[in-house]
């Protein structure tokens, strides 16, 4: 419910209308996603696949490093 409220929000149609174009999905988030899906997937395909894009790696070192997520001690 909460998604269809946001899809319905004017702050959120005028973001979207101020776009010049939607950044493309990447190939290799792509690639990580489909290793992720497979029930016997490969940390270290995923480790490798996620070494190609420096964006994600960021992102997950970024994400790892938080107080949501990261580690207590």
């Amino acid at each position: 419910f909460a998604l269809r409220e946001l899809l319905h929000s004017p702050a959120l149609a005028s973001v979207v209308g101020r776009l010049s174009s939607v950044p493309a999905l990447s190939t290799v988030y792509a690639r990580i996603a489909e290793e992720l899906t497979m029930p016997d997937f490969s940390l270290a395909a995923v480790g490798a696949l996620v070494s190609q894009d420096v964006a994600i790696a960021a992102r997950l070192i970024q994400m790892a490093n938080s107080a949501l997520v990261g580690l207590r001690k």
